[in-house]
């Protein structure tokens, strides 16, 4: 449509609507139009906000029942898109588009109503997902550290490309009761998008806010960096279930009062709400990725056992429903920290050991996850509130270095991930467990040469012998049949005394399992039965087929150039001399293996 003849008629339907009453307006001619009054953009958008890059996204929007039929025209980047409203909501695709670090406008048309979105910029957008510790704000870390992360660059500057947006239950008024299975569609109240100054980065999530500053000088300030935060202090993990999945998993049920709850400990608690009413308007946003830092609150047993099991559900969801062409976002996962009991009043603590442990299997279940280990962050045996240490910059920090390497290729993941339980195969016996891991970088090692401390069979046995046997494998034996094989993992059933130890362990000083670069094992406790088992390959098979042959050169040489794209354990066997890179060496390697030149690093015997 001519722009000019645009304009003329949108003044006019301006004028008309001025004559007309509710739902209705007027020309002087007796033509009857609707009242687009109702329409909207989602407040997912706002002025000064980040779309995620180099992604086709949706912009989606709202309007009153009678409007259905109604075209919306959106104008942006030099396109216009039209949608049309059908059952009071709309919404467009617009394609991909490189980052920009000049802001861009948006203008969204129905009608007679004309919304301006300004300054919006394109880069990476990441969702902090998480309770208390991602509700702990900027302000806290830096009056709790006792270095003020001196040395550090985390000043809040106007001038960074930042953007953040804190959609928590710091905002509850007006939203539904908790336990309510309606969705949200919008965001009901919330601060919207800011720049990060000195007033708004102050009750900002601080593993949030550093996370983005660390990301943002690793692309050398060249990619703006939105963060989504969605805190829920205090809330277990089925708080954070979409409708679907808690149905699916039959993880509450409807009380009496109409709300959904769980029994948690002889308690009745809440659940739902922190997907239904803070989540779920950003269910359409395009994502780089999502920070988790979660699961303090399902420690008890009776939550602990099946956490990496609803997690991955609800990542699946996400993934599933996402409305975009990024729908296997990465997931990034704070391992939950050491933490130290007191017997002084106040003294903030909870025996995590347990579902920390649930934790570290979470990769097997979810592919493009990863888990920062943190036993040897946090030792400060005299802060009160050891349940929220202040040691945020370096789980932050942690979290970056692990989207540094998956999403800008800035460092091999085996220099920055501690080593993640892959899986395992057991002896004709039963009595020998070898446990196999991602991340090992050049091989296993117990700190400083050591024998290894930290390993456990079924209910808290200590093993006969571990010793690694391959670069990536420790084998464990015992003289009793296995059933379980635990790392920096408690008893399954609940002993205060075990369980606090446990939580309390720190690297190296009780556990001192890591890789070559030192960085420490992630904790697990994974049930081993012959069925569980494994299949191993052997490294340079990176076509997975269980042989080494040419045929793996040439796919490693053809991931080299960018013809085909590894999957994370095409990566690994593809990773011949073990830098955690791919390259035209690793190639040269395989090829030379395939007739008997060279032996490749041991994965299996």
């Amino acid at each position: 449509m001519n722009k000019l003849f645009k304009l003329v008629l949108t003044g006019a339907l301006t004028t008309a609507l001025a004559l007309g009453g509710t739902g209705t307006g007027a020309l002087a001619d007796g033509v009857i139009l609707p009242d687009y009054s109702s329409v909207t953009v989602s407040k997912a958008f706002g002025d000064g906000m980040v779309i995620q890059r180099n992604s086709e996204f949706l912009i989606w929007g709202y309007a009153d029942g009678h409007l259905d039929g109604e075209p919306v025209f959106v104008n942006f980047m030099g396109k216009e898109e039209k949608g049309v409203i059908s059952g009071g909501e709309w919404n467009v695709k617009f394609p991909a588009f490189k980052e920009t670090t000049e802001g861009s406008d948006m203008v969204v048309t129905c009608g007679t109503k004309i919304i301006t979105v300004k300054d919006i910029l394109f880069g990476d957008v990441y969702m902090a997902v998480g309770q208390s510790n991602i509700a702990y704000t900027f302000n806290e870390a830096i009056t709790n550290s006792p270095e003020g992360y001196a040395g550090n660059d985390t000043v809040p500057s106007e001038d960074d490309l930042i953007r953040i947006c804190n959609n928590g239950l710091v905002y509850q008024d007006a939203y539904p009761a908790q336990g309510s299975d309606e969705e949200c569609k919008d965001i009901i109240k919330n601060g919207g998008w800011q720049k990060t100054t000195a007033d708004t980065v102050r009750d900002f999530s601080a593993v949030g806010y550093f996370f983005a500053k660390d990301i943002l000088k690793k692309t050398e300030g060249k990619v703006p960096i939105g963060i989504i935060e969605i805190n829920g202090n205090g809330q277990a993990i089925n708080a954070f279930l979409p409708n679907e999945v808690a149905d699916r998993l039959e993880v509450d049920e409807k009380d009496a009062d109409g709300l959904y709850k769980t029994n948690y400990g002889g308690t009745k608690i809440p659940t739902r709400f922190m997907y239904n009413h803070y989540m779920r308007p950003f269910k359409n946003t395009a994502l780089a990725g999502m920070i988790w830092y979660q699961g303090e609150s399902d420690f008890i047993v009776g939550s602990y056992e099946t956490y990496n099991e609803r997690f991955a559900a609800l990542v699946d969801y996400m993934r599933e429903n996402n409305g975009s062409s990024s729908p296997n976002f990465p997931v990034f996962i704070v391992e939950l920290p050491s933490m130290f009991n007191g017997s002084e009043e106040g003294w903030a603590f909870l025996p995590t050991a347990a579902v920390r442990s649930r934790m570290g299997l979470i990769p097997t279940l979810v592919n493009n996850s990863y888990i920062a280990s943190t036993s040897d962050i946090w030792k400060d045996k005299e802060h009160k509130n050891n349940l929220h240490p202040y040691c945020k910059y370096d789980i932050a920090k942690r979290l970056s270095d692990l989207a540094g390497s998956v999403i800008y290729k800035e460092r091999a993941l085996n220099f920055v991930a501690g080593p993640q339980f892959k899986g395992y195969t057991l002896s004709e016996d039963e009595k020998s467990v070898r446990v196999y891991f991602d991340y090992a970088a050049k091989g296993l090692k117990a700190f400083s040469d050591g024998q290894f401390k930290g390993f456990t069979v079924n209910d808290n046995r200590t093993p006969v012998k571990v010793e690694a046997v391959a670069y990536n494998c420790i084998e464990i034996s015992s003289d009793e049949v296995i059933t379980q094989v635990k790392y920096n993992a408690p008893p399954a059933n609940y002993d205060p005394a075990v369980w606090n130890a446990v939580t309390a362990n720190t690297f190296p000083e009780n556990i001192n399992a890591c890789n070559s670069e030192g960085m420490p094992m992630v904790a697990f406790s994974a049930p081993v039965t012959r069925n569980g088992q494994m299949t191993v390959y052997e490294t340079g098979d990176a076509d997975i087929n269980g042989k080494v042959n040419a045929e793996d050169a040439l796919a490693t040489l053809q991931n080299v150039v960018g013809l085909n794209e590894f999957s994370n354990d095409e990566f690994t066997l593809a990773d011949a001399n073990l830098d955690g890179l791919i390259s035209s060496v690793d190639a040269l390697l395989i090829l030379q293996r395939t007739v008997g030149i060279v032996t490749l690093p041991a994965v299996k015997e």
